[in-house]
């Protein structure tokens, strides 16, 4: 039995990588990154993670640090349609 992820592949009835990892304390939050990393302790570059990912967690990945939460969904709707047409 399959199923669609959130860009409409097919996946393998697991919970995306992503949402998964967002859970654990040992992860940077978008509010962390920006209050204390960048603002506090003055570090401006950063390696998101994803060389080795699905494709669909590397641009949640993303979607997540670089677009402001009201773009969200229009950006990944963008993401979702390019990756339909390859």
């Amino acid at each position: 039995m399959g199923c669609n992820d959130s860009f409409g592949q097919k996946c393998c009835n697991r919970q995306s990588v992503f949402e998964n990892i967002l859970g654990l304390e040992t992860v940077i939050k978008k509010e962390e990154l920006y209050n204390i990393y960048y603002n506090q302790l003055h570090i401006y570059n950063f390696k998101i993670e994803g060389r080795n990912n699905n494709i669909n967690d590397v641009i949640n990945n993303y979607l997540y640090y670089m677009v402001k939460p009201e773009y969200y969904e229009i950006i990944k709707q963008i993401f979702k349609e390019r990756i339909q047409t390859i």
